[in-house]
């Protein structure tokens, strides 16, 4: 596991969900290291694409791992797409890891101008993906009308 890159990370957990395949814990754990090392270089559509996975194999991460992948992501927010800073929110709270409330006001406003630069018949997933992650932190108290 030691040699895998930070793109074999990324494709690995990508394979392994879409497989539904669930490793073992302690295998879980020596990906976990190699994560921890290559977080840096997974780029934005890496993490996207390993918490993506992690959550679809519904293991259970932990917190550094996941501070640590929220820092990589928030670096490259103001360049991924709607349905990717989504997909980012929805895998994070189904995985239970709440982010700090500067790093949601970070994605909040990366996806204000990402949500519009989508045709409006194609908002609806990542609007929905991303109500319910704000739902699942409690994040955002809805206002009567």
């Amino acid at each position: 596991m030691g040699e895998l890159s930070s793109v074999d990370c990324a494709a690995l957990c990508w394979a392994l969900a879409r497989w539904g395949f669930r490793p073992a814990p302690a295998w879980l754990e020596l990906l976990y290291r190699r994560l921890s090392q290559v977080a840096p270089q997974l780029g934005g559509r890496g993490v996207i694409n390993v918490t993506w996975a992690l959550a679809m194999l519904k293991v259970d991460v932990p917190r550094p791992v996941a501070e640590l992948l929220m820092i990589e992501a928030q670096v490259g927010m103001p360049s991924m797409s709607a349905a990717g800073l989504a997909t980012l929110c929805w895998a994070l709270a189904r995985l239970q890891h709440r982010p700090p409330g500067f790093w949601m006001e970070e994605a909040l406003r990366c996806a204000h101008p990402a949500l519009r630069a989508v045709p409006q018949s194609a908002r609806g997933m990542p609007f929905a993906s991303l109500a319910w992650a704000l739902s699942v932190w409690q994040a955002v108290q809805p206002t009567p009308n």
